[in-house]
């Protein structure tokens, strides 16, 4: 996709610099943690990034770049998941599991979004180039709306305290939930003119 490469590298070269300060230099993660947590909150974000740039495409009646933005995000989703299961335990995300070790509501809630968001995805993917971005569209919302919960079930309420965010620095699931809000927003009104796209 060399028409969307370079955006896309600097997408996510943006977020992983923002993952590193906020997490890093301000959170106090270890260093030894940035190859696959650090990195996974750089790919997220970037995946939703995608999904808004491609939704900004479609807005603009821009069938290829919607494409390449869309197969980039789905990508980068597939990428994320991938990367959340080699970590996905209690060392790393103490607040999903109870005192047994199991998952709590919102641990399974957070999980339960995540994977069918992915699955989602994968249907989108699956229709590849033969189904026009309109048909997509309910799909692609869908999606979209279960990432929120994903990234609603995740970050709150700690949202809602910005005097305890690292260095002052909204966190990355907020960030992710108001990209993926506005991408929403660009592909649930028709475009005209982008049938069979």
């Amino acid at each position: 996709m060399p028409r969307i490469s370079r955006t896309l590298l600097s997408l996510f070269m943006l977020s992983l610099a923002y993952a590193v300060v906020r997490y890093q230099v301000f959170g106090g993660v270890a260093p030894g943690q940035f190859p696959v947590y650090v990195v996974n909150k750089a790919v997220s974000v970037t995946a939703v990034l995608a999904l808004l740039c491609a939704g900004l495409a479609y807005r603009r009646k821009d069938p290829e770049r919607c494409r390449q933005w869309g197969r980039a995000s789905i990508h980068l989703a597939g990428l994320h998941v991938l990367l959340s299961f080699t970590i996905l335990s209690p060392a790393y995300f103490k607040k999903f599991y109870g005192e047994d070790l199991r998952f709590h509501w919102k641990g399974e809630t957070m999980l339960l979004s995540g994977v069918l968001a992915a699955y989602v995805y994968w249907l989108i993917f699956r229709g590849g180039r033969e189904a026009g971005t309109e048909e997509r569209n309910p799909l692609i919302c869908a999606a979209g709306a279960l990432i929120c919960i994903h990234l609603i079930s995740m970050g709150l309420p700690g949202w809602l305290h910005p005097g305890a965010w690292y260095g002052g620095m909204p966190p990355i699931s907020l960030l992710g939930f108001l990209v993926t809000v506005a991408a929403i927003i660009a592909y649930s009104r028709k475009c005209s003119g982008t049938k069979g796209q």
